[in-house]
């Protein structure tokens, strides 16, 4: 509970200073940040990095954009249970996969950098 009053506080404090509120979280941070997110309209899109699956059924009733990075070498969170909760989702939803990345995307954080980029530009272009 902590850490999703911690989103909305940052949220809170954004949209004095922005239009478009992305919220974007790493591991368990995808998880508070998508489920803060998710009931808050100012909040326009989502991502997921190394999202875990456990817990995410608040998702099914999410309408905004759920978008997932995630390493196709995931040791913590096998990318077939992250394709498994994409299937299930409503759209608007993406997922990119890194290629030879894993839970932590060494030597990848590149690649995961140009995704969000791309995530952001076609979902929310300017």
């Amino acid at each position: 509970m902590g850490e999703q009053e911690d989103v909305r506080a940052a949220v809170n404090y954004m949209a004095g200073k922005a239009e478009k509120i992305i919220v974007i979280g790493y591991s368990f941070g995808a998880l508070v940040g998508m489920r803060a997110g998710c009931g808050n309209a100012r909040v326009r899109m989502m991502i997921g990095i190394g999202a875990p699956v456990a817990d995410m059924s608040f998702l099914m009733d999410c309408t905004k954009p759920e978008l997932f990075i995630h390493g196709m070498l995931d040791e913590l969170i096998p990318v077939e249970k992250i394709e498994k909760l994409i299937r299930e989702l409503p759209e608007p939803k993406r997922l990119i996969k890194i290629e030879g990345a894993d839970h932590f995307f060494t030597g990848k954080l590149g690649e995961v950098s140009e995704s969000v980029k791309s995530l952001v530009k076609e979902y929310l272009p300017i």
